[in-house]
């Protein structure tokens, strides 16, 4: 992501990302192997000389929002088919205004809207540093070598002063806002990794709920 700085080595990446695959897929180094900055688009030439296309990019909504920062945008998309997805609960307009901008005018995008999971990464990190169960978080293997090799267990982990609280905890504004009502103050990392679990799809369901609730009136519809 464009100005973040990974908090684990790129060894231990390629070893979370080989554990959460198996042998569904492979897992490329090559990125790391240049020892240089990565861009997408030196990736793109990479994949498409190695294996071919079509090629698809697969992008959280933050990153896509930074997409236009990136280095020769026009080029990607003229050469890929990109996929949005976003948490439930996650305002997406911003993502339809941006794909109303002359960049995105021939370009091939899907939003995937309603089918993610309110999982968060912050929140895993946070988890892992409070030494918490990070098991509903990722896969078995991935949870096991994060604790065996005590991964996001320093107190960068828990420095999200540079990141939106919305983004990172799966928050909405308002939630944010009344979190902040209620304290008094803007809350510290712990009660902002809590408030975010009490109030996530684990523990309160405030997304699928609203979902049963319409399928259910579906089904009673149907069923007269």
């Amino acid at each position: 992501p464009l100005g973040k700085t990974p908090q684990t080595s790129g060894a231990d990446r390629v070893a979370m990302l080989r554990a959460a695959v198996g042998n569904e897929f492979d897992v490329s180094t090559w990125e790391l192997d240049q020892k240089k900055i990565s861009y997408t688009i030196d990736t793109l030439d990479y994949v498409e000389s190695t294996w071919g296309g079509p090629v698809g990019l697969l992008l959280g909504v933050d990153a896509f929002l930074e997409f236009p920062y990136w280095k020769d945008p026009s080029t990607i998309l003229k050469r890929v088919k990109i996929l949005v997805f976003g948490r439930p609960g996650q305002n997406l307009a911003q993502v339809d205004e941006l794909i109303k901008q002359p960049l995105f005018e021939d370009a091939d995008i899907v939003i995937i809207r309603d089918q993610s999971l309110n999982i968060s990464s912050t929140q895993l990190k946070i988890f892992a540093y409070l030494g918490q169960d990070i098991d509903t978080f990722t896969t078995p293997a991935v949870a096991r070598y994060i604790k065996d090799k005590k991964l996001y267990t320093r107190q960068e982990t828990l420095n999200i002063q540079r990141e939106e609280p919305v983004a990172l905890h799966g928050l909405t504004a308002d939630e944010f806002a009344l979190v902040k009502k209620h304290l008094g103050r803007e809350p510290n990392a712990t009660e902002l990794g809590m408030f975010a679990v009490l109030w996530s799809e684990h523990c309160s369901y405030k997304n699928s709920k609203l979902l049963l609730k319409r399928n259910m009136y579906m089904l009673r519809l149907r069923t007269g």
